[in-house]
Formats: structure tokens, sequence, C-alpha cells
């Protein structure tokens, strides 16, 4: 099982919140409402461009968010149609 870095979690929540608070978000097409987030890596000294990519959803009514995955952003481009599929 492979470890999160340190601090990841506190990178989503904050990359959320600011995605929320300003209104940029990043639905990704043929997902029904899945948004896509960027977060920085804290441990590589790394940018939200070149950090973590995570899918979530966004409850606007219910003031809930389900967090789908985080992924390496070097290890993958983006998500597989199978994947937005699902």
């Amino acid at each position: 099982m492979k470890r999160l870095e340190p601090r990841l979690h506190e990178e989503v929540r904050e990359s959320i919140k600011s995605e929320i608070e300003t209104g940029r978000l990043d639905e990704v097409r043929g997902t029904g409402g899945w948004i896509k987030g960027r977060a920085g890596s804290p441990t590589r000294n790394i940018g939200k461009s070149g950090g973590f990519r995570f899918i979530y959803l966004l409850f606007r009514y219910q003031q809930g968010i389900y967090l789908q995955t985080v992924y390496d952003h070097r290890k993958k481009m983006d998500l597989t149609a199978e994947e937005k599929q699902a």
C-alpha cells in the first residue's frame, strides 16, 4: 500500500475550498458533474500545475463533497474514457 504524501490531505482540502469560494470549478466533460481539482506537492516543492489531480463531486444544496480519487499528475495526465464512464 502506498503512503500518501505528508500534508496532501490539507493541500486537497485547501484547493477545494478555494475553488468553491472563487467559483472556478473545472467540470470533467462526460461525467455528469464531477470536478477535477489541482493540488501542489509540498514534499517535492511542486505547485498545482505539476502536483496532484483529484476528482470530486460537489453537492451544492447538501453542502457535501465526495472525493473520488487523487492521482499524481506526473504519472497520469487525465482520466480514461472508461474512468469517466464509471
